[in-house]
Formats: structure tokens, C-alpha cells, sequence
């Protein structure tokens, strides 16, 4: 068997069950995302279009063999950045994606809407 001595609280981890489902290297969602901007071009400008794919599905590939999560780590920054109303007061941007919730009346804008 194996010679590490067994500890309670080890657990082994397994990066494989965290990754997302691929095809040809390339994360379904982003797959998914690719067929459907490529098939709008193509629709508008032409079915010699499609072969935007020969260049769009390597490059995905390329970019998520090492991070499959790249781009939903560029999607929260995008995401957070647009939301940002103080990037200018603070110099800075925030990284909560979320709007925090109305039963904290201190966080509320100081406009009148109060009441909700």
C-alpha cells in the first residue's frame, strides 16, 4: 500500500472534478458562446463567415488549457467594474458582484428611497 502515514483530516483533492465539461479543448459554455457570435456575424455578413470558427475555437483552447476559468475570472471583472459608481472617488474598482440587499438601510442611496 503507501508509506504516508494516514491523517484524519487529509483529504485528497482531485483538480479533475472541478474543471468544465470540454470539447476539442474548448469549455462547452465558451463552445456554446463561439458557434452562436460567429453564426450572428455570419448571418449579417455572410456565410464565408464561418471560418472565423478555424480561428475563434483554437484560440479559446490556447487560452483556457492552463485556467479553464479564465474567462469567467475576466467576466466578474468585467461584471464588478461596470458596477462601480465610486471608481473615481476611491481611485480603485470593488470585486462584490453582488447589490447588497435592502434590510441595510445605512447602504441605501440618500436619495428619498427610503421607503422601499
Amino acid at each position: 500500500m503507501s508509506t504516508e502515514p494516514h491523517t484524519p483530516t487529509a483529504y485528497p483533492v482531485f483538480k479533475g472534478l472541478g474543471r468544465k465539461p470540454t470539447f476539442l479543448g474548448v469549455p462547452t459554455t465558451l463552445l456554446f458562446g463561439a458557434f452562436l457570435a460567429v453564426a450572428f456575424i455570419a448571418m449579417l455578413a455572410g456565410l464565408a463567415w464561418w471560418g472565423l470558427l478555424v480561428v475563434v475555437l483554437p484560440t479559446i483552447a490556447v487560452l483556457t488549457r492552463h485556467d479553464d476559468k479564465a474567462f469567467d475570472v475576466l467576466w466578474l471583472e468585467l461584471k464588478t467594474r461596470t458596477r462601480n459608481r465610486n471608481k473615481a472617488f476611491w481611485n480603485g474598482s470593488s470585486y462584490a458582484p453582488s447589490a447588497y440587499p435592502p434590510q441595510r438601510p445605512w447602504l441605501q442611496r440618500r436619495t428619498g428611497d427610503h421607503d422601499r
